[in-house]
């Protein structure tokens, strides 16, 4: 950087805030109120220059540079480096926010106003107790034994400052005041800064400024809680001018003639409600979505089980509509059976130089009772220009003409070579036919051998 920029930088850089005899002194030290009247303490703020006049005033940042207090205006006052005799400090000090300097003055005037000016700023734990952690009480009245911690954003509250500022031997009781610019939360994240000044306090002051008046100044009092869905939400249960709120005599703070414990409490009760009420609307509008599941889910299976139905009556239809068919089909074939049945009988049993089939089975007529049947059915069947008449195992039985012309044959008449040639029967006990293989060569003989001992020449 070039060295007369830096030197500007250097010379122009607004300090809220000097080290003096080891401690640091801030501007808001020289504020206070009289007759609710913000002024500057004359006899300080002559201090502060008697210091700064015999270089007892220095950087805060620990580059050695003198400081004065700046004589401009009345609400405008800070310390600034006097000119140095060379340009080789190597100052690491950044300007303070602004509305940080303004919170702290209006604090510094509200509690000189409700404690009775007896209040110090940035006062380090180790001047009233054995403590040699670097943290600080940013306003102090030994009197009063009342403390206040401000932070203008919430990266300086941790656990170790908070337990060691509490635990000290004096008793003093700690308000804890953050900027109303950390009010925000995510409501889907666990507010942890916050938390650990409500879980100390029993809840948050967020102070928020308009200008330098103190007047203007407005006090938060926040309560971070969880509704019943689990998100975390915030209720400001007071609110109001920061002149309006005061101590008691015990240091509980109030607003108005109540405590902002007794306001909070009314509020929790209040949240209380909020929880159970919406708690039943969750249960309701959990009982709601399940008989909407159950519904869905009954619909659902209605549905299902209409279309499963309507596919078994299309199944039924269509096992309807193929049996219809095959019927058609079969009644067909039968017709069409039945006169190729009726031709046969006409054509191929009616004439007697063949034997007559049907499909593979030897049909016969029998002479005596008409029946026409398979070759199984006839007793005897076949012979010369009788090749399909027979006698029925039924005739062969009961009709007396059958039986005796059994029995002639029996006798020695003979029944022409074709008859047993052109036939499976015996015509002696009925049994099949077949050729046998003897001794002297190939004869047709009667399968119920030796029982029956028909035989007959090839």
């Amino acid at each position: 950087i070039d060295p007369y920029l830096r030197k500007l930088i250097f010379m122009t850089v607004k300090r809220s805030k000097a080290l003096y005899n080891g401690e640091i002194i801030g501007i808001e030290s020289i504020y206070t109120i009289i007759d609710g009247k913000q002024i500057n303490i004359p006899g300080k703020t002559e201090e502060l220059r008697e210091w700064g006049r015999r270089n007892e005033l220095f950087c805060p940042c620990g580059c050695r540079a003198n400081l004065r207090l700046a004589a401009g205006q009345i609400r405008r006052q800070h310390f600034r480096i006097i000119k140095p005799t060379g340009i080789n400090i190597e100052c690491s000090y950044q300007e303070d926010n602004e509305e940080d300097i303004i919170s702290r003055i209006v604090l510094k005037c509200w509690l000189d106003d409700k404690l009775g000016g007896t209040v110090e700023s940035r006062v380090p734990i180790c001047r009233i107790d054995n403590e040699e952690r670097k943290y600080e009480f940013s306003f102090l009245s030994e009197e009063k034994k009342i403390a206040v911690i401000y932070n203008y954003d919430l990266s300086g509250v941790n656990d170790e400052k908070i337990a060691t500022l509490e635990n000290n031997r004096q008793g003093i009781k700690i308000i804890y005041v953050v900027n109303a610019t950390n009010s925000e939360i995510d409501g889907y994240q666990y507010p942890e800064k916050l938390m650990k000044i409500q879980n100390r306090q029993g809840y948050c002051l967020l102070l928020s400024v308009a200008g330098f008046d103190y007047d203007g100044a407005k006090l938060e009092a926040l309560y971070c809680w969880k509704n019943a869905k689990g998100v975390w939400e915030r209720t400001i249960f007071s609110s109001g001018l920061l002149k309006n709120f005061h101590f008691g005599y015990s240091g509980e703070l109030f607003f108005g003639d109540k405590t902002l414990k007794s306001i909070l409490d009314d509020h929790k009760k209040q949240i209380e409600e909020i929880i159970v009420r919406d708690k039943e609307k969750e249960r309701e509008k959990q009982e709601r979505a399940k008989k909407e599941r159950e519904e869905w889910e009954r619909a659902r299976k209605e549905k299902e089980e209409q279309e499963r139905e309507r596919e078994k009556r299309k199944e039924q239809e269509r096992r309807r509509r193929e049996w219809e068919e095959q019927e058609k089909i079969k009644k067909k074939a039968e017709s069409l059976e039945n006169e190729e049945y009726i031709h046969f009988l006409e054509t191929d049993l009616s004439q007697q130089e063949r034997p007559a089939y049907w499909y593979g089975k030897r049909y016969v007529k029998c002479k005596f009772c008409g029946k026409i049947g398979s070759e199984g059915l006839f007793y005897e069947y076949g012979g010369k220009a009788a090749a399909n008449i027979g006698i029925c195992k039924e005739c062969n039985k009961n009709d007396p003409r059958a039986k005796e012309e059994l029995r002639q044959m029996e006798n020695g008449i003979k029944r022409p070579k074709e008859s047993v040639q052109n036939s499976n029967v015996c015509p002696k006990c009925g049994g099949q036919l077949k050729i046998i293989r003897g001794l002297y060569g190939n004869f047709i003989g009667c399968s119920n051998f030796p029982n029956c001992r028909f035989k007959d020449s090839l």
